[in-house]
């Protein structure tokens, strides 16, 4: 199976490939609730922390020059749509990246307690929120 090729086919507009976080984001929070293997919580762990940081990004307004933000959208009336803040502390996305990026010395130093339904649902609002502003 060619996982490139599916996943190119699933991002032919912008709008798909904002499904295809939130679907990886919400497949892996389905996933740690019904695996007890460690290792296999770590990869879909890393899986969602991915996705999510993708969303948070997406949803704020946050990213890099050619990454897909929520200000390219617009809503009914055809005005850009604004940034959603998810209420996240600052630092949180490079929590994200030490923890699945880099291999850091403040990794082995620093345990992050990810509370993943408060993440998940902070970012299924915004989500939400999104999609509402588009219909």
């Amino acid at each position: 199976m060619n996982h490139t090729t599916e996943i190119a086919q699933k991002d032919k507009t912008l709008l798909e490939v904002i499904k295809y976080e939130f679907e990886m984001l919400t497949f892996s929070v389905e996933k740690m609730r019904t695996i007890t293997d460690q290792k296999e919580i770590n990869i879909y762990l890393e899986v969602f922390l991915l996705h999510a940081r993708n969303l948070i990004c997406f949803l704020e307004a946050e990213g890099q020059k050619d990454d897909i933000l929520i200000t390219h959208f617009e809503d009914i009336h055809g005005e850009s749509l604004e940034p959603i803040e998810l209420g996240f502390d600052k630092d949180f996305k490079r929590k994200i990246n030490k923890h699945c990026q880099h291999l850091s010395k403040e990794r082995l130093n620093k345990k992050y307690g990810w509370k993943i339904a408060k993440i998940y649902n902070k970012i299924a609002a915004g989500i939400k929120k999104f999609y509402s502003q588009i219909q």
